[in-house]
């Protein structure tokens, strides 16, 4: 008994397997990309909120 497997049926078994993983990689890259510029704007407004904070308070101090 001999395994003769040809180059055909090896692409059949894994070729959708190996699409799969490209597939799963871009989608994971495009949602971690989406998930950091979420958290890069939301770092830029928690800065400019808190210098806000902190002109509003040297105004109610008396200070300019």
């Amino acid at each position: 008994m001999t395994l003769e497997v040809g180059w055909f049926d090896l692409l059949k078994i894994w070729g959708p397997l190996a699409f799969g993983w490209i597939i799963a990689y871009l989608l994971i890259r495009f949602i971690m990309d989406q998930y950091k510029a979420d958290i890069e704007s939301r770092v830029k407004l928690a800065t400019a909120l808190e210098s806000l904070t902190k002109i509003v308070e040297r105004v109610a101090n008396g200070k300019n």
